[in-house]
């Protein structure tokens, strides 16, 4: 009994010397499963992504030196949707083929019109049909 009292004493002798020390494992377990959390939760821009197919053939354009227009596959095999602009969030054309083919003719022109930009980029989706583009 004396020596389990005296070995208490010793500890206790002993603890005042030491600095406490803070173990940080678990904040970085917490750090790390809060990345990991937003990694996985968060989603790309559904504006921006488009199923485009691989280029074989042709030389790059720089698409900030390009008129682009944007052809995305609605499911329907009659008519794409058509966005003037680089995204799904640009200018959508609606109404008759006739309008939208007179629109896409004055974006190009106006866009063209005295301004560094040279090419007319056509991206289309994987699933748009030829005839289309």
């Amino acid at each position: 009994m004396d020596s389990s009292i005296e070995d208490l004493r010793r500890m206790r002798r002993n603890r005042g010397n030491e600095e406490p020390k803070m173990d940080i494992t678990p904040m970085i377990d917490v750090t790390f499963l809060l990345l990991i959390f937003f990694i996985v939760a968060s989603r790309p821009d559904p504006n921006r992504i488009i199923n485009a197919p691989q280029a074989k053939f042709g030389e790059s354009i720089v698409e900030s030196n390009a008129c682009i227009i944007l052809l995305v596959d609605t499911g329907n095999p009659d008519l794409p949707d058509i966005h003037l602009g680089p995204s799904k969030a640009a200018n959508k054309l609606t109404g008759a083929e006739e309008e939208m083919e007179q629109a896409i003719i004055d974006y190009v022109s106006q866009t063209l019109d005295g301004k560094r930009i040279k090419h007319v980029l056509i991206k289309a989706e994987k699933d748009v049909r030829y005839k289309h583009v």
